[in-house]
């Protein structure tokens, strides 16, 4: 058992919260055997961080099945760690594709008013505006975008 939990400590560094936690038993030579023990990590999610959430479940990973015979327990806690990285790594591949979205709108904004239809338009429209404000004196630049 000894074995078992330090190879959850050697491989959890900074993860590692509490532990060894040992639970002994009587045998029947009156020697007390450790027949269990428990070392407490910490599973928790980086918030806002999917990349470093992606490197925080890979450690569980690696902590939990650090011993040579691995339990139920850490089976199921590396189980837990690979469903957290799946869902960084959806989380980031979302924020990628959303970032790729505002890029393709603003690019597509930008490539709008470099239409050489609207421009000349733009110019023919904002060239009447200026001659109409130096006669009338009450027309401004901004008049055609507001009619």
């Amino acid at each position: 058992m000894r074995d078992h939990e330090q190879a959850h400590i050697s491989s959890g560094g900074d993860l590692i919260r509490c532990g060894p936690n040992s639970e002994y038993q009587t045998g029947p030579d009156k020697k007390r055997y450790n027949v269990s023990g428990e070392v407490s990590i910490d599973t928790t999610s980086v918030n806002n961080d999917p990349e470093a959430t992606i490197c925080k479940a890979v450690h569980f990973i690696r902590t939990a099945l650090a011993p040579a015979d691995p339990s139920t327990q850490d089976l199921r806690v590396a189980t837990d760690a690979a469903q957290m990285e799946q869902e960084a790594e959806a989380e980031e591949r979302q924020a990628s594709l959303d970032q790729q979205k505002n890029a393709s709108n603003t690019s597509s904004k930008t490539q709008q008013f470099s239409n050489p239809v609207m421009d000349a338009m733009i110019r023919k429209a904002y060239g009447s505006t200026i001659s109409k404000s130096s006669n009338s004196g009450n027309k401004s630049v901004l008049s055609i975008f507001s009619a």
